[in-house]
């Protein structure tokens, strides 16, 4: 039985994902839109980024400073969000729309097949520690990385212990405890999307479980040399 129909995939590079191309088209739009709105990002404080610490887990960001990991949401639908909180299409500002175009057409193209998307920045000389993501606890959805703005330097993501970087697109399985490195003097900028597994064409991966994430944070991380 080969891994993928185990559900213990971790991670999709760009080849094995069905939309990748079709995403990565909107990259420059994406980052144009993105710069246009926050103009202190690349030299300033980045003030509009919005720090993530989660209910779920607080220790997020604890691995390196409380503002690790900076947010710009554009929709945000979690059923296991105990407030019930839900950004759509719908419910977003006009301005926000007006000042996204690509993001939202993008979103709209994908229709429910996409609850989450926004973009996600790791702060210069910052770790953003072990975690999983609560929204995706039955595994539905793939979370997918665009990269826009990565610098050069030691710059990396861990999921379940296999290293990839950003390089290139790639999607992964945020059930599984995973966690992110830049030790770059400059701020990482992505555009982070969940699509459905249907829609990608990729079989079931198996839900969340607290007997699997507590194995897998029992084990630290280490770099394969």
């Amino acid at each position: 039985m080969t891994q993928e129909n185990t559900g213990d995939k971790k991670i999709w590079r760009r080849a094995e994902i069905n939309l990748a191309d079709w995403l990565l088209s909107f990259k420059d739009d994406l980052t144009k839109e993105f710069l246009a709105n926050h103009d202190d990002f690349l030299d300033g404080d980045f003030k509009k980024g919005i720090p993530i610490m989660n209910a779920y887990n607080p220790s997020y960001t604890v691995a390196s400073r409380p503002d690790a990991w900076k947010v710009d949401t554009l929709i945000y639908n979690d059923p296991f969000n105990a407030d019930n909180m839900r950004i759509t299409l719908d419910t977003m500002m006009p301005e926000r729309k007006q000042s996204y175009p690509t993001a939202v057409k993008i979103i709209q193209e994908l229709g429910d097949d996409c609850p989450i998307a926004g973009y996600s920045a790791i702060e210069a000389n910052s770790i953003i520690a072990r975690h999983t993501g609560p929204e995706n606890r039955n595994a539905e959805y793939i979370r997918i990385h665009v990269p826009l703005i990565v610098p050069e330097g030691d710059i990396f993501f861990e999921v379940a212990g296999e290293e990839i970087d950003w390089s290139d697109l790639f999607g992964f399985d945020n059930q599984r405890t995973h966690s992110a490195y830049n030790y770059s003097p400059h701020r990482r900028l992505v555009f982070l999307i969940d699509i459905s597994r249907t829609k990608l064409g990729i079989l079931p991966g198996r839900p969340w479980s607290k007997a699997q994430e507590d194995a897998e944070t029992a084990i630290p991380f280490e770099r394969k040399k």
